[in-house]
């Protein structure tokens, strides 16, 4: 290959010159722009997904404690009937709970006796069937206390091809251990509860028991029942705290998730949230950063508690054997209800009260058996936080037949619902009184709505462009970013569509992508260009319009995403523009033109180069020079001449000119004038690049010196 004419060394300093600028600029722009600008962002993405798993963690924390609390409540109501044998009050429990609670969700109730065989049933078992060698049994009938114990799932027997999770708490007569109480639940219903409403698919929470066994799933539950996570994880350590974050690949999926765990000690149960990594990051690599706020939008609602109700039947005989008949049942009934339970005769004489009713107001037993209702309201009023109300209540209520049902604080922060009224008993008239503790109830619905107001204030300090619409295209929710973009109050929204706010071609183009969300379903991704009305800016926002659906699949609501990537577009296309001018100013440059980084890669030669080389038409990009001297071995003792000088340049850290050989046609050497120029940043660290330009004579020519070289400057 013959060598073309050279340029004069004014015109190759200036090249050099513009070369080294328009490198510069590009390389500052681009990572400054993009690399480090991404980087932070990932980081802070990664760390808002970690503070989020601990809020959802929290939330599915409270959510379970509810949800097994309920559970327990009505094992202790059903364990209490059966220890008093009253078998109606046991239908009427186990009847509520099947009517009450989700369908499916508990499969059965029974009880086992002390000797281990199920001795009452609510299922249809042919036979008996000894259980005394279960874990729950020997739990049990060891412990000698009254505690709950949740089984680890299995394959039940009764059950055909079912999972449960068994709810046990053992039965005492007279003080002896006499069996146990069973209430069997699905692991699935366990499973629903955990379920996150939106977010990516790909997210996970989990119930384990602290030894990692699985006890629930939200999705995927069959593929981990019967199994344990291995005790590497952080949670499950002996000395773990009760909350915690760590990065894992999980168990069963082998994804990478941003887990965040809460115990619940009470139930000796951890709950993990995972947040799948891959979603989170996703949006960033591939420069949608839009889904990073999916796994924020859905949050789900704390389930409520379901209030069990027990039936009070008082019947009065006729005769004195009917009478005591009705009295044991009725002193059976008062003790196996959740309720505290007083009766008082028009003469201020107690007729009858509970032991519920006792544990609630912590009467002594000997002010109890005065059996006078006056000694009684003195003892409780220092307990009261409007002992006043309380008096003038029961003194009016007392002086007419009226019913009364208002609730009762207490200093200590206890609140009772008190319901009472006028019955006729058989030879006098009395006034009943219900009391019912809703202390914790009081407390799951304080905390659903600090819950809702947590969830109101991310929202509102997100910067995404947040809002909520109803199923005509409504406005219902703004966030402070979207309200200050449009210069307007929540009021100025709510209630209102896109009409108010955009032109008519806009508006309507945003109403035919809402359909597409609220009648069809769709979660749409799109770019759109925006002309906001206030302002008169255009920007550009990368948009996501997901429908909100009630549990019936129905679609109430949608809701949309936006962030502005107008600054992120301008800037691409400022590269992109910068890129394609010095492409084409260095395939224009008759010379040898080459890109090298740091590590000696190939990043850029021109059509030029790459003949010279014989490179040409064959892979070269991302090589190294040893890399290109094995695949084409005539030019391995170039190419290392060619490193050699590289590195010499990068440890003289300024521009060098010198010659180097290549190979020619027929066997001969071609030399080449060269110069090489590091690249540094200003505090002379090294950047990935290393420009050579390449300026070459015949080799039946002589080789030049530095004596007849012109002085070469940077």
């Amino acid at each position: 290959m013959s060598p073309k004419g050279f340029a004069d060394q004014d015109q190759i300093r200036t090249l050099v010159l513009v070369l080294i600028a328009i490198v510069l600029s590009v390389g500052a722009i681009y990572v400054w722009q993009l690399n480090r600008a991404n980087a932070d962002l990932r980081e802070k993405t990664l760390a808002r997904a970690s503070r989020h798993a601990i809020q959802l963690s929290e939330a599915r924390r409270d959510q379970i404690s509810a949800l097994l609390n309920g559970a327990d409540a009505t094992l202790r109501q059903f364990r209490d009937q059966l220890a008093a044998k009253n078998m109606p009050a046991v239908r009427s429990t186990m009847r509520t709970a099947f009517e009450s609670f989700p369908e499916g969700s508990v499969t059965h109730f029974s009880r086992v006796d002390a000797d281990g065989y199920i001795s009452f049933s609510s299922l249809d078992l042919s036979s008996r069937i000894y259980v005394g060698d279960r874990e729950y049994f020997k739990f049990h009938q060891a412990a000698r206390e009254d505690r709950l114990f949740i089984s680890k799932p299995f394959l039940a027997r009764t059950v055909q091809g079912k999972w449960l999770v068994l709810l046990t708490r053992p039965i005492y007569e007279a003080g002896r251990f006499a069996g146990v109480a069973v209430m069997a639940l699905s692991p699935h219903y366990i499973s629903g509860a955990l379920a996150p409403k939106g977010g990516d698919p790909n997210d996970v929470i989990t119930l384990f028991f602290m030894d990692g066994t699985f006890l629930a799933r939200s999705h995927d539950l069959e593929k981990v029942l019967g199994t344990s996570l291995p005790m590497d994880r952080p949670f499950l350590a002996p000395d773990a705290a009760s909350e915690g974050v760590f990065r894992a690949e999980a168990f069963s999926d082998k994804r990478v998730r941003i887990y965040a765990w809460q115990k619940i000690e009470r139930f000796s149960l951890v709950i993990n949230v995972g947040l799948d990594e891959a979603a989170i990051v996703e949006p960033i690599e591939s420069e949608i950063s839009l889904t990073q706020w999916r796994s924020g939008i859905g949050m789900a609602l704390i389930i409520g508690l379901v209030g069990l109700v027990a039936h009070l039947i008082i019947r009065v005989g006729r005769d004195q054997n009917e009478r005591a008949a009705q009295e044991s049942l009725l002193r059976a009934t008062l003790d196996s209800t959740a309720d505290g339970i007083l009766v008082v005769g028009a003469d201020g004489a107690i007729l009858e009260f509970n032991h519920r009713f006792l544990e609630m107001w912590r009467i002594p037993e000997a002010l109890a058996s005065v059996g006078q209702d006056a000694a009684l309201l003195g003892f409780v009023l220092e307990q009261l936080a409007d002992p006043d109300y309380f008096l003038k209540t029961v003194t009016a209520l007392y002086q007419s037949d009226d019913k009364g049902f208002d609730m009762l604080l207490f200093k200590d922060g206890r609140q009772f619902e008190r319901y009472t009224q006028g019955v006729r008993l058989t030879d006098q008239e009395a006034r009943l009184w219900s009391f019912r503790d809703l202390t914790e109830q009081k407390k799951a619905e304080e905390d659903f709505r600090a819950s809702e107001q947590k969830m109101f204030t991310i929202l509102e300090n997100l910067d995404a462009y947040i809002y909520l619409k109803d199923a005509e295209g409504r406005y219902v929710f703004a966030n402070r970013s979207v309200r200050e973009l449009w210069h307007a109050s929540m009021e100025d929204l709510v209630g209102f569509g896109d009409e108010k706010f955009f032109d008519a071609a806009t508006a309507a183009n945003i109403r035919a992508n809402d359909r597409r969300v609220l009648v069809d379903g769709e979660t749409l991704r799109t770019e759109e260009i925006n002309t906001v009305p206030m302002t008169g800016d255009t920007k550009v926002f990368q948009s996501t319009k997901l429908p909100l659906r009630n549990d019936d699949g129905s679609i109430y609501a949608l809701c949309g995403i936006s962030i502005d990537v107008t600054e992120q577009r301008r800037i691409q296309q400022a590269l992109a523009e910068r890129e394609e001018q010095l492409r084409s100013l260095v395939e224009a440059i008759p010379d040898t033109i080459q890109f090298k980084d740091a590590e000696g890669r190939w990043l850029v030669a021109n059509e030029v180069c790459l003949k010279t080389f014989g490179l040409f038409g064959k892979w070269w990009q991302g090589l190294t020079d040893t890399e290109i001297g094995a695949a084409q071995p005539e030019l391995a003792p170039v190419l290392a001449a060619c490193r050699a000088g590289d590195d010499a340049v990068w440890a003289a850290g300024e521009t060098t000119r010198l010659v180097e050989e290549v190979p020619g046609s027929g066997g001969s050497m071609i030399s080449f004038d060269v110069i090489k120029v590091p690249l540094f940043d200003e505090e002379k660290i090294d950047v990935p690049w290393l420009l050579l330009a390449g300026i070459f004579r015949c080799s039946n020519k002589p080789k030049p010196t530095s004596e007849n070289w012109p002085p070469c400057s940077a």
